[in-house]
């Protein structure tokens, strides 16, 4: 048997609870008329809805420090970060943390040195 989508499981959820709601049930009385009208209504709208699940707009920008910035900043990004730099955004500080004196990342010019993170 195929995978059910979203949608579909649903409306057969919602029609298992209409069912079981009813099942005692043995004349249609106003207010379950109100509740049938209801119910359909429910079901039409999972039927129409395009997108069942909220959508977030995902950041893009042309700099990987302003990008890794934008998706550390939002829990709702991190997959992004981690999928960006294979290391969470916990892990990604610890690292920064334990190399941030190293003397690689310092210099003696006149021009400053970029932060680690960068």
């Amino acid at each position: 048997m195929a995978a059910l989508n979203l949608r579909e499981t649903y409306r057969q959820k919602y029609l298992l609870y209409m069912a079981v709601r009813n099942l005692t049930k043995n004349h249609l009385t106003p207010f379950q008329l109100c509740e049938l009208i209801m119910d359909l209504t429910v079901l039409n709208t999972i039927k129409n809805t395009c997108y069942l699940n909220p959508r977030t707009n995902v950041p893009k920008a042309g700099q990987l420090f302003t990008l890794m910035a934008e998706y550390r900043s939002d829990t709702s990004h991190h997959h992004h970060f981690v999928h960006l730099l294979r290391v969470s955004p916990v892990v990604f500080d610890v690292i920064v943390a334990l190399i941030h004196d190293h003397p690689v990342f310092h210099n003696d010019s006149q021009h400053p040195q970029a932060p680690v993170e960068q």
